[in-house]
């Protein structure tokens, strides 16, 4: 009796995950499943994952219900996943102030903090949205978009913030940055966008 030969084939899923799919020819020239090999010594099977997980802000810039001193500003959102540069959703909250940003934020070296620059005034209440819906444009390496959140903060009646340096020691998560300017021209796929009404 003559014996049909067994293929194994590795195959990487769109998910990145790594899945071995055995096949042996059956007489009718159509594949059927059948069990995986013992290696044999000869090839071995490399997985490949990539993070499913949605991407979740893990601090801010101020922190959620904050006061602190109106003027320049470095708004800062990091996530708990390395997010690609090329996207950034801000948007506003009907009804609340929103403060007067740059038109593109930085993503820091550690590819998880955005920071984007911006002008508050004395005894406002802000609110800002990261990734609010139908924008989705914060996203992580494996593009899956963040989940949305929003920002609550005040500033306080004190003397204003006069200097990027002023501003920058606010955050002690910036101390190691030397400038949260990013170039002109890179950051091109984000929206800041006004409520729907």
């Amino acid at each position: 009796m003559k014996s049909e030969p067994a293929l194994s084939v590795p195959f990487i899923a769109r998910a990145g995950l790594a899945v071995l799919v055995a096949a042996a020819w059956a007489p009718s020239g159509l594949c059927a499943p059948t069990q995986p090999q013992a290696p044999s010594g000869r090839s071995s099977t490399v997985t490949v994952t990539a993070s499913r997980q949605t991407p979740h802000v893990s601090a801010t810039f101020p922190a959620e219900g904050a006061k602190v001193a109106p003027g320049l500003l470095v708004l800062r959102v990091t996530y708990d996943t390395k997010m690609r540069a090329e996207g950034w959703s801000y948007a506003r909250q009907q009804g609340a102030d929103y403060p007067d940003c740059a038109s593109a934020p930085r993503l820091l070296d550690d590819q998880r903090s955005f920071v984007l620059i911006c002008r508050t005034l004395p005894g406002k209440a802000y609110a800002v949205w990261f990734n609010r819906p139908p924008l989705g444009d914060f996203a992580s390496l494996a593009r899956r978009p963040a989940e949305p959140y929003e920002l609550r903060f005040a500033t306080t009646d004190d003397d204003p913030v006069r200097t990027l340096a002023e501003a920058m020691k606010a955050d002690p998560a910036l101390s190691n940055v030397s400038n949260p300017v990013e170039p002109e021209g890179l950051a091109t796929y984000g929206q800041d966008v006004d409520p729907p009404g």
